[in-house]
């Protein structure tokens, strides 16, 4: 017995001895799930633009139920409370799953891309866009909640609890993203990643009108704060060329999308299948719409010509007394009821 064991124990060793380690990562590697080992990464940069514009969870909370009742844009029966300031973490917060949730992580995804990339000479197009895509991210998550993880955000193999950076700093550091990113652009053919981006299909020249654009927008929203600054950023920014057309519009389409599922836009997902019914355009929106002859009201709502879930005349009395004492402007049109047209909406704005 003895003798066998020697033999086995010799066997072993041979057989570790003469493993190459170049191999062992290879053999670690999990084929059965997701990860940064299977998954083209243009595949995460198309998801990271999705999710940066938002998705239904986030938009019918921060935008649906706060933010258009409290602009009225929109009036709602059932999520009156909202309307007036009613503190939900979960509703507030719901933007934030973007840094790295496990259904969406679109700026961890993002980072993931410029990674992956940053340092292949064969995709430094593709390169510069993903980090004008993390920028667009950034700007949207610390306008939405002021000083945020930035420097060590989404990167948990450092990071475990990235620290906080001041929005001002933040401010500087994406102007200075923007401003490398667009003059690497400069000159530059198509990104190798082409239809990954739903964008502009890798179109290097279009990307750098995108980047000094929103660098024209973030010197804007600094004008109060920083004069100074904001003008210089102001002037780099347009003399490096920004949007001059409806053509250099930045949208994502959802040609043929189904407001059953994640093709729709967002939007259009809830007013017509998730919360059918629920929210209305309001009388100081429609109005206002009305009073300049604005086009665009036959193309933002219609006439519901039954309930389309409006409340009973009897609710609706008691609606338009509660709202109308605190806030004029949020209350349902008294004449007819209009409701948001969103059965297929065609395109979602960057």
């Amino acid at each position: 017995m003895k003798k066998y064991l020697v033999y086995m124990t010799c066997a072993a060793a041979a057989m570790i001895g003469g493993t190459g380690c170049s191999d062992f990562g290879d053999v670690n590697m999990d084929p059965e799930h997701l990860n940064s080992e299977n998954i083209p990464t243009e595949l995460l940069f198309t998801n990271g633009q999705h999710q940066m514009l938002g998705s239904d969870w986030d938009v019918w909370r921060n935008g649906c139920i706060y933010a258009a009742q409290w602009m009225s844009h929109t009036a709602s029966f059932n999520w009156l409370g909202n309307a007036n300031y009613t503190w939900n973490d979960g509703y507030s917060g719901a933007y934030w799953e973007i840094y790295n949730g496990d259904t969406r992580g679109a700026l961890r995804d993002m980072k993931d891309a410029v990674e992956a990339w940053k340092e292949d000479p064969s995709r430094q197009i593709d390169y510069q866009i993903a980090r004008i895509m993390l920028a667009y991210g950034m700007h949207r998550m610390t306008d939405l909640y002021g000083d945020i993880p930035y420097s060590q955000a989404v990167q948990p193999e450092l990071y475990s609890f990235p620290e906080y950076d001041t929005q001002q700093s933040i401010y500087m550091d994406l102007l200075k993203e923007l401003n490398e990113a667009q003059a690497a652009l400069n000159g530059a053919s198509a990104a190798a990643m082409k239809s990954a981006d739903n964008f502009y299909q890798g179109d290097a020249s279009k990307w750098r009108k995108f980047a000094n654009s929103l660098m024209l927008r973030v010197a804007m929203r600094m004008s109060k704060v920083d004069p100074a600054a904001a003008e210089q950023w102001v002037k780099t920014a347009v003399a490096n060329g920004v949007f001059e057309s409806d053509a250099d519009n930045c949208m994502l389409m959802h040609a043929g999308g189904l407001t059953t599922n994640d093709f729709s836009e967002p939007y259009a997902k809830i007013y017509s299948h998730e919360d059918r019914g629920n929210f209305f355009l309001t009388e100081y929106f429609v109005d206002l719409l009305k009073s300049t002859n604005d086009p665009r009201l036959s193309l933002i709502g219609t006439v519901c010509e039954s309930l389309c879930g409006a409340p009973s005349r009897r609710e609706a009395s008691r609606f338009f007394h509660y709202i109308h004492t605190p806030c004029a402007s949020r209350r349902f049109s008294r004449s007819r009821t209009y409701s948001v047209i969103s059965e297929r909406c065609s395109m979602h704005t960057a």
